[in-house]
């Protein structure tokens, strides 16, 4: 799970917020959170950057919607934290290169395809693709070929970050936290 600490300055005064600490850092968390949800929707970074397409088409970070779907939050009197446990969520946040364990990564092209082995399909053959040189694995149904696979020995996968906090969610903590300090 992810963690972003409030900055030093408010740390002070959230340790003389006696009995109301765990208040103000539920509200932070589930603030952040609903931001993590507002970048799904939008597409976009903390600093509201647009995230690289994605080469399969449809909406970026969002197949299955399960890591959108995923982000929790926990909180204490100290801090607020908002996170997730799916382990692709840290390639997708930074982006990084995945590499081939064996010979090639088989990565799903067609619907079909889509959380099957290879394997698991008859009537499949490799080819070389003339115009970009990539390799693809098919299947011959009758006269029809279906391109099933592409194959690639690594893959650099953009970063499309979602999480983190802006210097507007910076200031509007600030201001909960100063407010409810003032009103102690």
């Amino acid at each position: 799970m992810g963690n972003y600490k409030i900055k030093d300055g408010l740390t002070p005064m959230l340790k003389k917020l006696v009995g109301k600490p765990s208040q103000i850092t539920n509200r932070i968390a589930r603030d952040m959170r609903s931001e993590i949800e507002l970048r799904f929707r939008n597409g976009e970074t903390p600093e509201g950057i647009k995230w690289k397409s994605s080469l399969r088409g449809g909406k970026t970070l969002v197949d299955t919607g399960l890591l959108r779907q995923s982000f929790q939050i926990q909180f204490d009197n100290k801090v607020a934290k908002v996170g997730t446990n799916i382990r692709y969520a840290r390639i997708h946040n930074y982006g990084g290169v995945i590499r081939a364990k064996k010979k090639y990564l088989t990565i799903p092209i067609a619907r079909e395809a889509k959380g099957k082995s290879a394997r698991s399909f008859q009537d499949t053959f490799i080819f070389k693709s003339k115009r970009t040189g990539n390799l693809f694995i098919a299947q011959k149904n009758g006269v029809n070929l279906k391109t099933l696979y592409l194959l690639k020995k690594q893959i650099t996968i953009p970063a499309r970050r979602f999480m983190g906090i802006n210097q507007k969610m910076m200031d509007k903590y600030n201001k909960w936290i100063q407010e409810l300090y003032i009103n102690k």
